[in-house]
């Protein structure tokens, strides 16, 4: 039997109902657990999520309107347009059976999703974060493809292509600046607030580090990290802001109403929030400049 949970992300909230052996497996979303049961009448839920332990349709022989997967070993979601609902189905690799299938109203307001006993936890966790993506496209909120460090009271995003070192810049931040605390290494969520001040939340998912915290902090500046032979650092313009941040978002371009709400959220960011890149080495002193370059514009 099913039990439903009311959960908080950057200020959202949405519910999930699942058997309880899922929930135990499911540690990453235990800080953000505003209560156990349902959502009380006025509590607003940004969308919510039911969960089925039951077959569903391969649609193996059926051509997927979209598919979104960045390589043979890297996860790949498959979509399918229907008239009234959107269904999506994940795989942790490419090759590998399917491991859930979601089907979502238009609105992403409402899904059920069909977990098919392999690797329930993956499946859940891609439903989660598509549902949260795609469900704030129009609320100012950007799940970011980024690590961000937490120094003075302001957030630190470092941004950049997989392997460019984002999470070692994290590390040598952390031992190298007094003060400085992990926020999350993979997906924090960058919000556009009412007041138009930027902030940056700890969410769910994480990669591979093992960082949920449901904490939140202004964002100081972001950082998009090059491998280079010297350490040097330049502020970025407005238009190469907006298209570094672009390329760290999760999003998906396709669906053109949902883009228009995400272009908006990345415009004002990227031309509120001062931007830099950063050419460095993997050392304490790259860790040292940009400290010093982004901690003096910021706290002026």
């Amino acid at each position: 039997m099913t039990e439903p949970r009311t959960y908080s992300v950057a200020g959202f909230r949405f519910g999930l109902e699942a058997e309880p052996s899922l929930f135990g497996r499911m540690q990453n979303l235990q800080p953000f657990c505003l209560h156990n049961g349902a959502a009380s009448e006025d509590e607003e839920l940004l969308f919510s999520i039911h969960t089925v332990p039951a077959p569903f349709e391969s649609g193996d022989s059926e051509k997927a309107t979209y598919s979104a997967c960045s390589g043979d070993v890297r996860p790949r979601t498959d979509i399918y347009a229907g008239p009234d609902s959107w269904r999506f189905q994940f795989r942790s690799v490419t090759e590998r059976p399917v491991a859930a299938e979601l089907v979502s109203d238009k609105s992403f307001r409402h899904g059920q999703l069909y977990l098919s006993g392999v690797s329930d936890r993956f499946g859940l966790n891609m439903a989660l974060k598509l549902m949260f993506t795609f469900a704030t496209a129009f609320s100012g909120a950007l799940e970011t493809h980024a690590s961000v460090v937490v120094n003075d009271g302001k957030g630190y995003l470092f941004l950049g292509f997989s392997g460019t070192g984002k999470s070692t810049h994290s590390r040598l931040w952390m031992e190298s600046l007094p003060g400085t605390e992990l926020l999350n290494d993979d997906y924090p969520v960058l919000r556009l607030m009412p007041d138009g001040s930027v902030r940056v939340f700890g969410s769910p998912w994480s990669g591979q580090t093992p960082c949920y915290k449901q904490e939140n902090a202004p964002v100081g500046a972001i950082v998009w990290l090059k491998q280079g032979p010297e350490n040097r650092i330049q502020q970025l313009s407005a238009v190469d802001a907006y298209a570094a941040l672009m390329s760290s978002t999760s999003a998906f371009r396709p669906m053109k109403k949902l883009a228009d709400g995400w272009h908006k959220t990345l415009e004002a960011i990227s031309t509120t929030i001062p931007f830099y890149v950063l050419e460095c080495l993997p050392d304490k002193s790259a860790a040292e400049l940009c400290y010093h370059t982004v901690h003096s514009k910021t706290n002026i």
